[in-house]
């Protein structure tokens, strides 16, 4: 009897497992990425056979964990897949208690509304929020100004982009962890708690190759970077300023990236549309939403103030009730973000009212927290 060898022995199959054990299980499961690519997401406890695989070096990634899990050992593992025969990796996954969602402060009624590149001395009863990097050295004595205004402030922890940029401008997460690591002796916990930090505004335009060396920044390592803040403030909302519809065509699921920041201007057409394109992205993504207006280099022409930029136009106090208004009042908002502030912007007195409508809008909002 001949039998066809020819396939027999030409491929080989790789058994993966988990174990999980401890009191708060990760409720989304995990992500398991074979060689780089996503396999989808599985149980807290399973055992799955992939087949088919060429002889050799094969590497094998568990994530999606929970803030409140981690992987006994290494998350990654290579593993030797032999012709004709079966590997196994196994991982052991450990959960702590989950720690409970922060609080919304009644006492802040509504959504943060505010500016990029506003003072914390400008917080008021209208400009609820900024973002501003934080300085290791004032983060403090910021955050009490903050607090004793009712301010809900959105921080850029780990500083500007030339802090965790290699020579070639590419992303350096290292950089990137070293840079939060300057914090850990500062006790942000009770602006955490109480609100004053709405969230960890991480990472500038991680989507504009411009920014980053000629390529985004790899989804992965945003998630890492999310991940890292996690480990550090468990319940300090972790956001990136990019789109919800960038956010949403990464190959797995968010597991500790909580939301997006969207600016709108009108060169992007309708603005119900562009909401609404964006608000289905990040429920696809299980991500909140910071809107914003680039209310600086936004506007359609019609106010016929120039702006910062060479052929761009400030928005008008028409434009900015008819687009503030549809952002401020959807889903999922979780904050509101102009770029930027100016001072001589804000002393036209139409502006300014159109302004301190639309902040009154936010506070008559439910309030959110941006984290998930």
């Amino acid at each position: 009897t001949t039998v066809d060898t020819t396939t027999l022995d030409t491929t080989g199959s790789l058994q993966l497992s988990a174990t999980t054990s401890g009191p708060s299980p990760d409720p989304d499961g995990y992500i398991i990425t074979l060689d780089g690519a996503d396999r989808g997401v599985v149980g807290t406890d399973f055992v799955i056979t992939i087949t088919g695989l060429a002889p050799g070096n094969h590497t094998v990634t568990i994530g999606g964990v929970a803030a409140n899990c981690a992987v006994q050992g290494d998350s990654v593992s290579t593993v030797v897949v032999p012709a004709g025969s079966s590997a196994t990796v196994a991982f052991s996954v450990t959960c702590a208690e989950a720690p409970p969602p922060p609080p919304v402060p009644s006492s802040r009624p509504g959504i943060p509304f505010g500016f990029f590149r506003m003072d914390f001395t400008q917080l008021s009863s209208d400009w609820t929020s900024l973002k501003r990097v934080a300085i290791p050295e004032t983060i403090l004595h910021n955050l009490e100004i903050a607090r004793s205004q009712g301010g809900r402030v959105f921080l850029q922890l780990a500083r500007g982009h030339r802090h965790y940029q290699d020579r070639d401008h590419s992303f350096n997460l290292e950089k990137f962890k070293q840079m939060l690591d300057q914090l850990k002796g500062l006790d942000l916990d009770s602006y955490i708690a109480d609100g004053t930090i709405a969230g960890h505004l991480m990472i500038d335009e991680p989507s504009d190759p411009s920014n980053w060396g000629g390529s985004p920044i790899p989804y992965q390592a945003v998630e890492e970077a999310a991940r890292y803040s996690k480990s550090l403030w468990p319940n300090l909302p972790t956001l990136v300023r990019s789109t919800p519809s960038w956010l949403a065509k990464a190959p797995f699921r968010w597991t500790y990236l909580d939301g997006g920041w969207a600016q709108y201007a009108a060169r992007f057409g309708d603005v119900h549309r562009y909401r609404d394109s964006e608000l289905r992205a990040a429920s696809d993504a299980g991500l909140r939403v910071v809107w914003g207006l680039n209310v600086t280099d936004g506007g359609d022409g019609s106010s016929k103030r120039p702006g910062r930029k060479r052929g761009k136009y400030s928005m008008s106090a028409e434009e900015l009730l008819r687009y503030g208004k549809p952002l401020i009042e959807a889903s999922s908002t979780c904050g509101f973000l102009a770029w930027m502030y100016e001072k001589d912007y804000l002393e036209d007195n139409d502006v300014l009212t159109a302004l301190k409508t639309l902040s009154q809008a936010a506070k008559n909002q439910p309030s959110r927290s941006c984290g998930i």
